[in-house]
């Protein structure tokens, strides 16, 4: 049971129980995060504007302070120490922690030597007026986060949390009204600060933990008479933003709902029905959807170099295989006979005639009406984060030119699943008016239809098996849209059990194997097969058996695919017994090792050839 409910999506299982379920459960965290997402892309484009205007100015170049025995690694290192300077509390943690600057018996800092460096700094132009503006900014937009952060906190505590006050700062430029940054300490060189980052990971990560959360450690009051070297990465205030956005939008929701979930009287109840559901499932998704991680950090040093490793090999073998895959670009469009399942054809027709003919007010209703549609279809967060370390991180061309391959990877793959989409939520919001449904339901239940009938990889929509550290994840390559399959149909024959009962629901049933598996996995084969021109495999010009092959193969290799593990070594048994080719008949588990199978190998083969054409004396 245990391993059954780690396959299971929240959603899917929420529907297979009835509508109390999807509206109280899933709904509103589903909500919570469409509204984090709407408004981190909204604060990221406000950053990826400053850096943007500002970016030329952060040289790589190191930066010698020998006011302070110091060596600044390039500009951006400056910046940070500038940011710090914007209130009171962070300068005297920065200047005492890196030991720029000594305690008067008085108790009172002697920054003398600080104020000599900064000095210099802007009398030779290393610190311009560009400079201190674009810190300004910055400590412009983490103030406009706080007042929905200060109303989260008030909400769930029942009290507003402690604020730093902001600290003028006058320059040759003009006076700046300071502001706030993260004080975090560099937990490269601080042992305390190591140990609490462990802390914090271990329990963000421990299903186990009474209440999930998103983490609140800008919410707590600092002990100003700590000190220790702060860190000077600026990338760290995009992980800030993050982080105060899922506190503010996902854990209200995150908190009310885990009252729910480890309630004992829910959880007796809904022991009745599966004991593993709780633990294995739902805080699992609690959990997941807090931190927003699909791909979790290794506890260990060996677990992180081969992460390091795994993340690679992903990358290069999904571009590798997907980079303008015609093929799989077309079995995207299968999705719309899976949608059918739920989207009566009707609706499907009239909306593909509607995208058609005019897409462009299709699209526009559609992201009008609903805001999962903004969150999914419209500006890509993964793109705002690239451009800004881009800019930030001064990359060389050759890490531009694979950034760019690797960004660009499904373009045709995304193309075509956003057509499927557009068409689904159209048909389903359709639909749904016409059977009386409201405005809101029809809009919920069409979000629905998209995820539930063609799958997401939001760590709220996926599996707790589908989450996993980066080693971990090279052996689920690819699994998502077959469990989200396995799901689909599992979900859909309880709602039938318990509407009408599977015998007088048995047309439904087959109607549900038609749409939801059959039609999609035979058209996949078909696409594949067309693609590569092997209609007949064996150039014996008889069909029947290919055609046979293609029916019952295609159905049992997608069965296959929706068991972990198990599902690779039936279809390594399969491949033996029917097909020619020696090939596939190793058992691979993920498309990474099978590449690194077949090209173990390479090097050895390429010497024998050489010795045997007697290239080699």
């Amino acid at each position: 049971l245990g391993a059954k409910a780690s396959l299971v999506r929240t959603e899917h299982w929420a529907n297979a129980m009835g509508g109390n379920f999807k509206k109280v459960i899933f709904r509103p965290i589903s909500d919570a995060v469409t509204d984090y997402r709407l408004k981190k892309v909204d604060v990221l484009k406000k950053y990826e504007g400053l850096i943007t205007k500002y970016g030329k100015t952060l040289t790589p170049d190191s930066i010698m302070a020998p006011e302070l025995g110091f060596m600044f690694k390039n500009k951006a290192e400056l910046i940070m120490t500038v940011l710090h300077s914007g209130n009171e509390s962070n300068l005297r943690k920065l200047l005492l922690g890196r030991k720029w600057a000594t305690l008067n018996d008085d108790g009172s800092i002697n920054k003398s030597n600080w104020d000599k460096f900064i000095k210099r700094m802007q009398g030779e132009g290393t610190l311009t007026k560009k400079d201190y503006d674009f810190a300004q900014g910055v400590w412009d937009l983490l103030e406009s986060m706080k007042p929905d952060a200060q109303k989260a906190h008030k909400k769930m505590f029942g009290y507003y949390f402690n604020e730093i006050t902001a600290g003028e700062i006058s320059t040759p430029f003009g006076k700046y009204r300071g502001g706030y940054i993260p004080a975090k300490a560099d937990v490269h060189s601080v042992e305390d600060a190591a140990i609490r980052q462990e802390r914090e990971s271990f329990e963000s990560q421990n299903n186990s933990y009474q209440f999930p959360t998103t983490g609140r450690g800008f919410t707590k009051s600092r002990v100003d008479t700590y000190t220790a070297p702060l860190s000077l990465d600026i990338n760290m205030l995009g992980s800030h933003i993050d982080g105060v956005l899922r506190f503010t939008y996902i854990e209200p929701r995150v908190k009310q709902m885990a009252r729910i979930v480890t309630d004992k009287g829910f959880r007796a109840e809904l022991a009745k029905l599966d004991t593993n559901i709780a633990k294995d499932m739902l805080v699992p998704w609690l959990q997941r959807t807090a931190q927003q991680k699909v791909m979790l950090p290794s506890q260990d040093g060996l677990g992180r170099v081969t992460d390091a490793v795994a993340k690679t090999l992903r990358k290069n073998v999904a571009t590798q295989i997907m980079f303008g895959g015609v093929t799989n670009t077309l079995q995207q469009f299968t999705g719309l006979v899976v949608a059918m399942s739920k989207v009566k054809p009707k609706y499907i027709r009239n909306a593909l005639w509607n995208y058609v003919t005019d897409n462009k007010a299709m699209i526009a209703s559609m992201n009008e009406k609903s805001k999962w549609i903004q969150s999914t279809q419209g500006s890509n967060i993964n793109d705002i984060h690239s451009s800004i370390n881009e800019i930030i991180l001064n990359p060389s061309t050759f890490d531009k030119m694979q950034n760019f391959s690797r960004k660009h990877t499904y373009f045709l793959q995304s193309a075509a699943q956003n057509m499927v989409n557009s068409i689904v939520w159209a048909g389903a919001y359709d639909q749904a008016i016409e059977s009386g449904a409201t405005e809101l339901d029809a809009i919920k239940e069409s979000d629905s239809a998209v995820r539930t009938t063609q799958g997401t990889n939001n760590p709220e929509d996926i599996s707790r098996f589908e989450q996993g550290t980066a080693t971990e994840l090279l052996f689920k390559q690819f699994v998502g849209y077959f469990n989200m399959l396995a799901n689909l149909n599992s979900s859909e024959l309880v709602k039938i059990s318990r509407e009408v009962g599977l015998k007088k629901g048995a047309g439904r049933a087959f109607y549900l194997y038609l749409t939801a598996f059959m039609l999609p996995a035979v058209l996949s084969d078909i696409i594949v097969r067309a693609m590569a021109g092997k209609f007949d495999e064996d150039d014996d010009d008889e069909y029947l058996d290919d055609v046979m092959k293609s029916f019952f193969g295609s159905q049992f290799k997608t069965v296959a695919a929706t068991v972990p593990y198990a599902g690779q070594v039936a279809v390594a048994a399969y491949n033996k017994a029917f097909t020619d080719s020696p090939a596939d008949d190793r058992l691979s588990l993920s498309p990474a090792i099978s590449i690194l199978e077949s090209t173990a190998g390479v090097g050895i083969d390429v010497y024998k050839d050489i010795s045997e054409r007697g290239g080699l004396r």
